[in-house]
């Protein structure tokens, strides 16, 4: 074989594993969305971005999120008591409304800016240090509306 035809080959099979890797942690990550949503059923849901991209935390540089498994993609669920965002592999980690004190949207995040409005929540660790999340999703302006609704209503309810 010419060396042509071993380039091209190496490439075909390169392609064609790439693509069976990326369909099946596709398949895999929808049922393990599917699997939250089964979850949550019981619960008030409000809100669903199911490609939901965990961008940052205000108090970890890009490289601490990065080795704790902070970042990445996975659910975003909004009830009428918390957040819960759930992502494949790495962990669930629900952030209950009565913590939070703003909703907000963001142009940039890590110094880039970015296409869409992305999704900042602050809110207060347990232990009393403020903190923020920020996350891509679909439909940010979405979420920062029902979010200040609910907000919005418990300081309403606690007044």
């Amino acid at each position: 074989m010419d060396l042509i035809t071993i380039i091209v080959i190496s490439a075909l099979v390169f392609c064609l594993a790439y693509f069976g890797l990326f369909v099946t942690v596709r398949r895999r990550t929808v049922g393990e969305v599917q699997q939250v949503l089964a979850r949550l059923s019981s619960r008030n849901v409000l809100n669903v971005s199911l490609r939901a991209q965990l961008l940052a935390f205000d108090s970890e540089d890009l490289g601490a999120a990065r080795a704790r498994g902070t970042r990445g993609q996975g659910a975003l669920v909004l009830t009428d008591k918390e957040i819960y965002f759930d992502a494949p592999a790495r962990r669930q980690w629900v952030l209950p409304l009565s913590t939070v004190t703003e909703a907000k949207l963001l142009t940039s995040s890590d110094g880039r800016l970015k296409k869409r409005p992305l999704l900042r929540v602050a809110y207060t660790e347990p232990d009393g240090r403020p903190e923020a999340v920020t996350w891509q999703v679909p439909n940010a302006e979405e979420w920062v509306s029902k979010l200040e609704e609910l907000i919005g209503g418990q300081a309403d309810g606690k007044e």
